[in-house]
């Protein structure tokens, strides 16, 4: 941990340092997951699901986004086929998630013959 330390402050990211980040990301995230995962069967709460809250987990996301990253560089570089696929397909997520960005309400089909799109407060 010193060495990727010292590494960092030199500007210089080796190898080994980079495994060292990447390992430790890792372990951040199993060890959050156990943790979450250990305290929901410790402390259950059936009747109101008080214990399963999401901001547990918040500290995860900024790893996972990483992780997601350094994955998409990797398609990148070894399976471009596979790489353009999920750029479609996050494009495609991106384009139906879009009116959740921007307003309180959710979009779903409606039943009609028109099929047209139904705002539903959430």
């Amino acid at each position: 941990m010193l060495s990727s330390l010292r590494d960092w402050r030199k500007n210089v990211l080796t190898e080994r340092s980079s495994a060292l980040i990447n390992t430790s990301s890792a372990l951040l995230v199993l060890a959050s997951l156990a943790g979450y995962f250990w305290f929901l069967l410790s402390y259950p709460n059936l009747g109101k699901g008080d214990t399963i809250k999401a901001t547990y987990m918040l500290q995860i996301f900024p790893f996972l986004a990483l992780g997601g990253a350094q994955l998409l560089e990797w398609l990148r570089t070894r399976r471009p086929r596979l790489w353009g696929a999920c750029l479609i397909y996050l494009g495609v997520v991106v384009l139906f998630a879009s009116p959740l960005y921007f307003s309180q309400y959710t979009w779903s089909y409606g039943s009609d013959a028109d099929d047209e799109i139904v705002a539903t407060e959430s």
